[in-house]
């Protein structure tokens, strides 16, 4: 398995494959919204705000992750993770984990102080995320599901709160994504 950035030119690979992953288990019209919203990111995002890691096997992109800067108006350098899609037929491999550590790792070496994500706790807790309320970093909107909004310090630091607000990029600054 190879985990790396994507290359310019796959970005209709990645489409399809986060909208077959996402329509086979949760249906058709949430895998529409997700390929629509990767879709947005690749179109909409400046190069310098989103990062985007894939996992490829044999030359088949299986797994991809999304991460893209917000914007807060203090110094904290902040990336949001989501989505994340693994192809059908390759989940249970650890792929998804090793595709967040890979993508993170990068994110540290590049001075990202906070990483923040919304979903799935028992996924995001395996690679050291972990429950945060908004007292600590205000979501960009509001949250259909609390619990589900999470946080990890790639500095080693204490997160502490951040008082400013905090956006997220156009693409996916819409209430149904929350």
């Amino acid at each position: 398995m190879n985990y790396r950035q994507y290359k310019k030119g796959e970005e209709n690979k990645i489409c399809e494959m986060y909208y077959k992953s996402f329509a086979t288990s949760e249906g058709e019209k949430e895998g529409r919204l997700i390929k629509d919203l990767v879709k947005d990111f690749f179109e909409l995002t400046p190069t310098k705000d989103i990062y985007v890691f894939v996992a490829e096997d044999e030359g088949i992109i299986v797994g991809s992750i999304i991460l893209t800067r917000m914007e807060t108006d203090n110094f904290e350098k902040i990336f949001l993770l989501s989505p994340v899609a693994v192809k059908t037929e390759n989940q249970g491999k650890k792929i998804g984990q090793n595709l967040i550590s890979h993508s993170l790792d990068y994110l540290r070496t590049n001075d990202v102080s906070i990483v923040v994500t919304y979903g799935d706790i028992n996924l995001y807790s395996k690679v050291g995320f972990k429950i945060i309320s908004e007292k600590i970093i205000k979501a960009p909107q509001i949250l259909s599901y609390p619990k589900g909004w999470l946080a990890q310090s790639l500095n080693k630091k204490e997160l502490k709160p951040i008082k400013t607000i905090v956006k997220c990029v156009k693409a996916i600054d819409n209430p149904v994504y929350w």
